[in-house]
């Protein structure tokens, strides 16, 4: 059974992205917006601590699982 906070870290990310790494501008085509959502993914995963995992960032935290 799915629960309320199932959806809680997807909604973290997407508002880090928009607030922290989105363009205020649109994206001039796919290739372009795609390009710059992995540079975020790759940023947020690898670069970007996290207090709820203790000041680590997500590959970090992973590592030690």
């Amino acid at each position: 059974m799915r629960q309320s906070r199932d959806n809680a870290p997807t909604e973290r990310f997407l508002r880090s992205y928009k607030v922290e790494w989105m363009p205020s501008t649109f994206y001039k085509n796919y290739q372009e917006s795609e390009k710059d959502i992995m540079q975020f993914i790759k940023y947020y995963n690898h670069c970007r601590v996290h207090s709820y995992n203790g000041y680590l960032t997500p590959a970090a935290k992973e590592l030690l699982n």
